[in-house]
């Protein structure tokens, strides 16, 4: 209620007593006292008038008091209500007039975060939060401030000034408001020295990443598995499979692997997204570009995302073709060797020169001697010579060192 609507309610009270006094109580007055007294009771009845219509005003004046205290109470409540808000909030809060950009008040984190006081800050204006360093200079905040009231709001980072010299990095929001029917702009601003550190640690990371990624030793692939397309290769991926890089970028990689290998790079692939294994590997075949195959080495692993399922795959694939060629060229030569040891018509045994226990032997020495190749391999070369011969044999194995030498008969 109004100061002006309180006042009219005790007015109004007053003029109903009044009223309703000289219409009934000269009245009264005739019904209950003597023609003769009647003189004397009206200067009584003007004193009780006075007196009771005194009380009155009193009762009236107490009870408005009552409620405007009350009415005092619960703003002061309020106020603390709101300043405990204002200056609770993490944000380095400002109130701006919308059309010169003053501050016109400031919460107690803008000391905290800036290190100047709101007196500082309100006798030095925007010049105080600018570092003057490029486009952060007090007209570029009026004109931040100025289109923020325009606009309805604006957010951009800022470089402003601490009080020791030093410069802070903010992030600023700016909202058109109105308080008591005035126009303003309110000013949030947020410490944003850990935001750029964390991005620019993520810039470092990343360019970490693209090098490794780029001179890795090994093909490196990303796929992306919501689609099952590729997403990059490095450069050495590239080589082995004689394409440029920007050529695989966005086609299924399944055009470059084996018939033979699909199901099996299909199923690994699926059960490493429903989680049930961290990585696959296998040995396989690989389409190059000009046609021809080579063997890879394949290592498939998810890239774990911060939150949320994994989005990407990473494949390493090392050339083995050397490898395996090299393999296939000892099978075929042990193949040789073991065609030329078994086949030969002369007796032949290789045996261990500490044990002297046989290693192998050929058919011909089955069939000359007349025990079986097992036999053979549970006995010592010792075993078929006569007792006499055996220290010729032993002199002659400890004479021997390196090549050939003959044992005689």
């Amino acid at each position: 209620m109004t100061p002006l609507s309180r006042a009219a309610r005790i007015g109004g009270i007053y003029a109903l007593f009044g009223f309703l006094w000289i219409l009934l109580s000269d009245r009264v007055l005739e019904a209950l006292v003597p023609a003769a007294a009647l003189t004397a009771m009206q200067s009584w009845k003007g004193v009780f008038y006075v007196t009771v219509t005194a009380l009155l005003v009193v009762l009236l004046a107490r009870r408005a008091f009552r409620e405007q205290e009350e009415l005092h109470r619960r703003t002061r409540a309020s106020e603390d209500r709101l300043r405990a808000i204002f200056d609770g909030v993490g944000d380095a809060i400002f109130l701006h007039d919308a059309a010169t950009g003053r501050v016109l008040e400031t919460n107690t984190r803008v000391r905290d975060l800036f290190g100047w006081s709101a007196e500082e800050v309100g006798r030095m204006g925007l010049g105080a939060l600018c570092s003057g360093e490029g486009p952060f200079t007090e007209a570029a905040a009026h004109e931040a401030v100025r289109s923020a009231m325009v606009q309805g709001g604006l957010e951009l980072p800022w470089l402003a000034r601490h009080r020791d010299g030093g410069s802070i990095w903010v992030d600023v929001k700016l909202r058109r408001a109105e308080v008591d029917g005035r126009p303003v702009v309110l000013a949030l601003a947020r410490d944003a020295r850990w935001r750029r550190k964390a991005e620019a640690e993520l810039r470092g990371s990343e360019e970490r990443f693209r090098v490794l990624f780029e001179q890795a030793a090994v093909g490196v692939v990303i796929l992306d598995l919501s689609t099952g397309l590729v997403e990059r290769v490095n450069r050495r991926f590239a080589e082995i499979s004689g394409h440029v890089p920007d050529e695989l970028a966005g086609r299924d990689p399944e055009h470059l692997q084996h018939p033979d290998f699909l199901e099996a790079n299909r199923a690994g692939l699926a059960a490493l997204v429903r989680g049930e294994i961290r990585e696959y590997r296998q040995e396989q075949r690989m389409c190059r570009r000009d046609g021809g195959w080579v063997w890879v080495d394949a290592t498939v692993s998810v890239l774990p995302e911060p939150e949320g399922p994994p989005r990407r795959a990473m494949a390493v694939i090392q050339d083995v073709t050397v490898r395996r060629q090299a393999e296939a060229a000892l099978r075929d030569s042990e193949e040789r060797y073991r065609l030329l040891f078994d086949t030969n018509p002369l007796p032949m045994w290789v045996f261990d020169r500490d044990s002297l226990a046989f290693l192998a032997v050929n058919d011909a020495a089955v069939a000359h001697y007349g025990w079986s190749r097992a036999e053979f391999l549970s006995m010592r070369i010792s075993d078929i010579r006569p007792p006499e011969d055996l220290p010729a044999l032993m002199e002659n194995l400890a004479r021997q060192t390196a090549g050939r030498d003959k044992a005689g008969v």
